[in-house]
């Protein structure tokens, strides 16, 4: 309503107010000096390796399959994309699990990760951009694009470049992925997009015309928090504080965007109804949570419950990536599609 995507309770709660997310969880548990952290709990950062993905990261994902899978006209649209995606990733991590690559596959997870959050971030935004009246593809929405997707690729690449070593899950991250010319050209490219959009809208605003500060925000929010995540030496700690800050971004567009179509009339079929009708959140995220910890389980069975190895197995790679990945891609069609901002 009004400048706001749903509302002030639901966006605060949802997309702007998420963000603190990431410095809490950084907060309590990143180490402070040797091993502790602020909770003084031993292990308390393993145990967040496991809470945030089974509570938030996989449930996030079942939210995304109600809006691709489930759907009547995304599946009528996009029916080779359906087919085709999840056997090119299953096959392309089976090949790198089973053949021991697991750098290159924890290298791919996390760079295709900060990729996706950003779009969902430029997403969020450009919906703001349009609820003050203006085009999401004017040159000003493209500059807001460009700098929510290149600057938090800036700020990695700094961090990987500045490091003698920088491990996610266990695995060192490429070097390679982050040469000083890449480093300087994002930063550029993030800084320029991100004046544009600042001057494009300030000259809107004196010329008369509507603007929208949480979009803004966004972009703020956005580079800030990327930054801060990017400082933590931590990159296990970090990348489930950025997990927890994108699922529940993710958890609002979903489900703003499936019940906003499914009060428009335009939900065919009861499967998905059940999941988009007022009042159904609840019962959506439980069911999020049992896909999710169905997945779990499948990984701790074929991995002979190895919790301590489980970076480390096939299974992990197999059946936990392939599922996020296959999300990966075929949310950029929710967020940048044709119609993307239909709902």
């Amino acid at each position: 309503s009004g400048a706001w995507i749903r509302d002030l309770v639901f966006d605060w709660s949802f997309f702007l107010g998420s963000t603190f997310l990431v410095f809490l969880i950084t907060s309590l548990f990143a180490a402070k000096g040797g091993d502790a952290n602020l909770l003084r709990i031993e292990g308390a950062a393993s145990t967040l390796d496991l809470v945030i993905p089974v509570l938030l990261g996989g449930p996030h994902i079942f939210f995304s399959l109600v809006r691709t899978y489930m759907d009547v006209d995304f599946k009528r649209e996009h029916r080779q994309l359906l087919r085709i995606t999840p056997h090119v990733v299953a096959f392309g991590m089976m090949y790198l699990a089973f053949h021991s690559f697991f750098q290159a596959a924890a290298n791919i997870v996390l760079y295709s990760a900060v990729f996706h959050g950003s779009a969902q971030l430029a997403h969020i935004g450009l919906r703001y951009r349009i609820k003050s009246g203006r085009e999401a593809w004017d040159l000003g929405g493209r500059a807001l694009l460009v700098a929510c997707l290149v600057g938090p690729l800036y700020f990695l690449t700094r961090a990987v470049a500045s490091r003698e070593a920088f491990l996610f899950i266990g695995q060192p991250v490429f070097k390679a992925l982050a040469p000083g010319w890449f480093v300087w050209t994002t930063g550029v490219v993030a800084g320029l997009a991100a004046a544009y959009w600042l001057a494009e809208t300030v000259n809107h605003r004196l010329a008369g015309g509507r603007t929208n500060w949480r979009e803004g925000a966004i972009l703020l929010a956005t580079q800030l928090a990327f930054w801060f995540l990017t400082t933590i030496d931590d990159l296990d700690v970090s990348f489930q504080a950025y997990n927890a800050w994108h699922s529940v971004q993710a958890f609002g567009i979903m489900w703003f965007a499936m019940n906003a179509k499914w009060r428009g009339g335009k939900v065919r079929g009861p499967r998905q109804s059940r999941f988009c009708r007022d009042g159904a959140f609840r019962y959506t995220y439980l069911w999020a949570l049992g896909f999710s910890l169905a997945i779990g389980a499948m990984v701790l069975l074929f991995s002979n419950f190895d919790l301590v190895n489980l970076p480390r197995s096939p299974f992990y790679f197999v059946f936990a990536v392939t599922v996020l990945l296959n999300h990966h891609a075929l949310d950029y069609w929710l967020f940048f599609g044709k119609r993307a901002f239909d709902y």
